[in-house]
């Protein structure tokens, strides 16, 4: 897929992704581990991370290539509220696996610079 791109950019991972409006299904997040300009079908360097705002139905529209899917690492989720344990305040490990294909996606609605880590 870089090799087929001309200009773009490749995105490592997603972050901190939450629903932004339930009508059009949008959400917001910030992109992490690595974004890089995709220039003639390389890779060329590291770039700044990104806050996108996306509908994912808007994206299925835009999609250029889907690859091999792959499984993704694990993490960790927040935990549930429960009023019986006060206090615990413990993340969760591991969270359920996510079974992802890379995407080739033109015009993807990257909405400013982020420092997310």
């Amino acid at each position: 897929m870089i090799a087929r791109c001309d200009r773009g950019v490749y995105v490592h991972r997603l972050g901190n992704v939450t629903v932004a409006n339930f009508e059009s299904g949008a959400l917001v997040g910030t992109t992490r581990d690595g974004c890089f300009l995709i220039k003639d079908g390389k890779i060329a360097h590291p770039i700044t991370n990104f806050r996108f705002f996306e509908s994912p139905f808007m994206v299925f529209n835009r999609i250029l290539a889907v690859g091999v899917p792959e499984r993704v690492a694990f993490g960790f989720l927040r935990p549930k509220l429960d009023n019986s344990l006060m206090g615990a305040e413990e993340d969760i490990w591991p969270s359920p696996p996510i079974i992802v294909p890379p995407l080739m996606v033109r015009d993807f609605n990257f909405s400013s610079l982020s420092d997310a880590v």
